[in-house]
């Protein structure tokens, strides 16, 4: 299995381009994408995030490593 990270950096908050290149690149490869959200690393970071993230997401972590 081949995975890939798409982090959000706020000091980069409009890559919109390039996510959607690389959702395109995956569609065409015929690989799936899962949305993985780690709430504890959201915590550490004291990042706020709309209700709706975790409730989107295919995966939400809520213990681990940060």
């Amino acid at each position: 299995m081949t995975r890939a990270t798409i982090v959000w950096n706020p000091e980069f908050p409009d890559n919109t381009a390039e996510v959607n290149a690389m959702l395109a690149a995956v569609e065409q490869l015929g690989m799936k994408v899962e949305f993985v959200v780690n709430m504890k690393t959201v915590r550490v970071l004291g990042l706020a995030l709309a209700q709706s993230v975790p409730l989107r997401a295919d995966e939400v972590i809520e213990e681990g490593i940060a």
